[in-house]
């Protein structure tokens, strides 16, 4: 599974003074979508997910975390 590093964005939006309405305005996503987002309390589609990597000028694979996929077996 993956999902988004929302640590790393938060770091990012601090570095580089970026607020929730600036992701909104440069991704094309509500400002609540971005406070869910950011909150973790939803995970973005891919598309949002590829904007929001190039607000930060950096890879989908710079924001997002591999969390493995377990079945139960061994």
């Amino acid at each position: 599974m993956v999902v988004l590093n929302v640590s790393k964005i938060k770091q990012l939006m601090t570095a580089q003074r970026i607020s929730n309405e600036e992701i909104s305005k440069r991704c094309g996503v509500g400002k609540a979508m971005v406070s869910y987002i950011i909150n973790g309390k939803k995970q973005p589609s891919l598309n949002v997910t590829k904007s929001l990597a190039d607000c930060f000028n950096l890879n989908v694979d710079d924001i997002i975390l591999d969390v493995g996929e377990s079945n139960g077996s061994a």
